[in-house]
């Protein structure tokens, strides 16, 4: 004979175990250093929020000191974090564990981005132009860009949006 019960009428010790036992959510993790180290801060940071139960005193009291500070992040910069995002951060560590806690990967990670819009597409057939031509104008324009990212001649305000030491 067996039982079932929901997880929210357990207590919360027992409902922290229970989620510690569950499969780490289908969320693809970054594994770059940076993403794992501030992952990690806040697990730190967030870690003695989660002995107390939700709602009580004493998280929010917890909650309030640690928005109050400024704390170091991994990568060496000073800030401060309101009360809300660390509500919001014990909430996804709560609910997912680490990988709550973790950027996820872009859903579109390793697929070329669009450069021409779809009105320039609308423009173009609109001018007789055929796909092949379009094409054409799309590939000189991407290999025009990558020119000038290789180059170091963005335009101004304009950004260099490769990793350190790519060409």
């Amino acid at each position: 004979m067996s039982y079932q019960i929901r997880a929210d009428s357990l207590p919360e010790a027992l409902q922290l175990r229970l989620k510690a036992l569950e499969p780490v959510s289908g969320t693809q993790l970054r594994s770059d250093d940076a993403a794992t180290a501030m992952s990690r801060f806040w697990e730190h940071l967030l870690s003695p929020l989660t002995v107390h139960p939700k709602g009580s005193d004493a998280r929010g009291k917890g909650i309030k000191e640690c928005a109050a500070r400024q704390h170091l992040l991994p990568d060496g910069t000073k800030h401060r974090f309101d009360e809300r995002t660390i509500r919001r951060k014990l909430s996804e560590l709560e609910a997912h564990g680490l990988a709550g806690l973790a950027k996820a990967k872009r859903c579109d990670a390793g697929q070329q981005r669009v450069i021409l819009t779809r009105a320039f597409d609308a423009a173009a057939r609109a001018a007789g132009k055929t796909d092949g031509d379009i094409e054409k104008v799309a590939t000189r324009l991407r290999d025009y860009v990558r020119g000038l990212i290789v180059q170091g001649r963005l335009p101004q305000g304009h950004r260099d949006v490769r990793k350190p030491g790519v060409q």
